[in-house]
């Protein structure tokens, strides 16, 4: 049924209990992603959902009594969609199986997952959980090189996992109970701060001198991107280096300390580019944003590094399907 408030609520409840299971099933696939589903044990399951979709976001808050399913290759395929799944256990318990890794999560552990790889999972006590889904895409743009080796538990009890949980849990009731709110740039928000909880971007304890001045470089590229007068002059002279010096921290990264500049330049300019909250912006206010002076220079960049000019890049993340 659809609430005057837009949100889709419904319950096993409304179904004959030799029905429940089956409906459950057809809910899960519908509202989430394909699975093959388990018989529970229990004759009498229970299980509601409430959800709503704007833009590219889907919150979902979700509860039900012990069961379990497969996604596997063959289901796969049947679905175009490349999604990412936020999920914050709010009470319950549930096991899950992503490849090799084996996860428990209880009260306060955040899950994350995407449906591109083969995923079971099996809830030992009844689950109220808030997921959060949105288009793997957005999420890539992020951490191009590493989304696909992140850690997929953020414990309960870490100060950015409980930031993470208290921005879900706070803004999962007042999105559920409205028609407003701009799901795409709440999309950017919460894969921001699920980036920090993963600690990628962090200064982390670093193992050599080399290391820890390669780190507090970074940071001041980082820091001034954005400005086209960055330089590895300029660099090295606010880090009180020789430009020598400077280039010698990159060599193990194998690229010159101009090549990393525009490497991540190019990064910023993507996810722009793939955000629909930024469709109004020209590719050239874009470009000049993240530092870039020329637009020839920047297309040529871009498709050297992506393998689309910006132009298709852009019409391609905007035909993609949503969630």
């Amino acid at each position: 049924m659809i609430d005057a408030d837009r949100a889709t609520r419904w319950s096993t409840l409304n179904h004959a209990g030799s029905e429940r299971y089956e409906a459950w099933e057809h809910q899960l696939n519908t509202v989430y992603c394909d699975w093959t589903m388990k018989r529970p044990l229990a004759s009498d399951f229970f299980a509601r959902i409430r959800h709503r979709s704007q833009d590219a976001l889907k919150i979902i808050d979700c509860v039900c009594d012990p069961c379990g399913a497969t996604r596997h290759p063959k289901i796969m395929g049947r679905d175009p969609r490349e999604i990412l799944g936020l999920q914050l256990v709010l009470d319950g318990r549930e096991t899950v199986q992503i490849g090799n890794d084996r996860i428990e999560l209880t009260k306060g552990d955040i899950l994350l997952w995407d449906n591109t790889r083969p995923m079971t999972f099996a809830v030992r006590e009844r689950l109220h959980k808030l997921s959060f889904i949105m288009p793997l895409s957005r999420f890539r743009n992020w951490l191009p090189s590493s989304w696909h080796s992140i850690e997929r538990k953020i414990p309960a009890g870490s100060d950015a996992g409980d930031l993470l949980s208290i921005y879900m849990a706070s803004l999962s009731a007042p999105f559920l109970d409205s028609n407003s709110g701009n799901g795409d740039a709440l999309t950017e928000a919460t894969i921001g701060l699920v980036v920090n909880a993963l600690g990628h971007g962090a200064d982390e304890p670093a193992n050599s001198l080399r290391e820890a001045q390669i780190l507090r470089v970074k940071g001041f590229i980082d820091q001034h991107l954005d400005e086209p007068d960055l330089s590895p002059g300029r660099i090295a002279t606010a880090n009180r280096i020789s430009v020598r010096y400077l280039h010698w921290l990159f060599e193990p990264l194998g690229l010159t300390v101009t090549r990393y500049i525009i490497q991540q330049r190019l990064q910023r300019c993507r996810r722009e580019l793939s955000n629909p909250v930024m469709c109004r912006r020209t590719i050239s206010d874009i470009a000049f944003s993240w530092g870039f002076h020329n637009p020839t220079h920047f297309s040529r960049r871009f498709k050297q590094e992506f393998g689309l000019s910006p132009l298709d890049f852009r019409r391609r993340e905007s035909s993609s399907p949503g969630p």
